[in-house]
């Protein structure tokens, strides 16, 4: 578990609790770059609406499993999930959702198909009679899960890449910024492989737990988030995670 700490502003009266937020700790969204250190385009963006909020705030970033957990118990007051995350927790059997969207942070993001470099596909038909890979318990996407005529291969997200790559499948299926995070970290070359194609758009929002009431803290949140949004902070900021074509 990592934490970050960001101390009081002298104009924002303080909370009996520091308010706590959560950022994952998966692929590209928040990894540690070679000197150990936490980065990323989640991670970055995080830790600029905490440094923005202007009161006591805690910031985790920690595996997905304990964020939910956290959440549900209401150990986590407010974290950045893409839509589909939380659909994630409700297949995994829990029952009863924990949590609940509160403002949109950005929406440059979507689930991608990329193949080898001389693939053309647009979409998910386009893989009918084919084979391709998505990460292990990987979430349900309309026209890819439910379509019989994919063969799918789950296997751990870092390897995706590599089985388009070897020719064990045609298609990977996988988080653009993932892509992103792969191709420019992780040894793999863009050149290899088709352009990424957006199959399903999403959406990053930042959730709160339902067990956190401070309406107060909840309204800076949302206009500072909707501040930084409206003034391209987000954007630029996944900007510097794409690779340089």
């Amino acid at each position: 578990m990592f934490t970050v700490l960001i101390g009081l502003s002298a104009d924002r009266p303080a909370r009996a609790e520091p308010l706590r937020l959560a950022v994952v700790e998966w692929g590209g969204l928040t990894y540690k770059d070679n000197n150990g250190q936490y980065t990323g385009p989640w991670f970055d963006i995080m830790t600029r609406i905490v440094a923005s909020l202007g009161q006591d705030t805690e910031l985790l970033v920690l595996p997905l499993p304990r964020i939910f957990r956290r959440l549900d118990i209401g150990e986590t007051d407010l974290t950045l999930f893409t839509t589909n995350l939380g659909q994630k927790f409700l297949d995994m059997g829990n029952g009863h959702e924990p949590y609940h969207r509160v403002v949109l942070v950005h929406q440059e993001t979507g689930i991608v198909i990329v193949g080898r470099k001389e693939s053309q596909f647009t979409g998910y038909a386009d893989l009918n009679g084919h084979r391709a890979a998505i990460g292990i318990g990987g979430c349900c996407f309309a026209g890819f899960s439910d379509n019989p005529k994919i063969e799918k291969l789950q296997v751990p997200d870092n390897v995706i890449l590599k089985m388009v790559t070897a020719g064990r499948v045609e298609a990977g299926i996988l988080l653009d910024l993932d892509y992103n995070f792969y191709v420019t970290h992780a040894g793999f070359n863009a050149a290899d492989y088709s352009p990424p194609v957006v199959a399903t758009p999403l959406e990053a929002w930042i959730h709160k737990t339902k067990h956190f009431k401070d309406n107060a803290a909840l309204k800076r949140v949302t206009e500072t988030v909707n501040r930084l949004r409206t003034q391209g902070v987000f954007d630029r900021i996944l900007a510097r995670y794409r690779p340089q074509s």
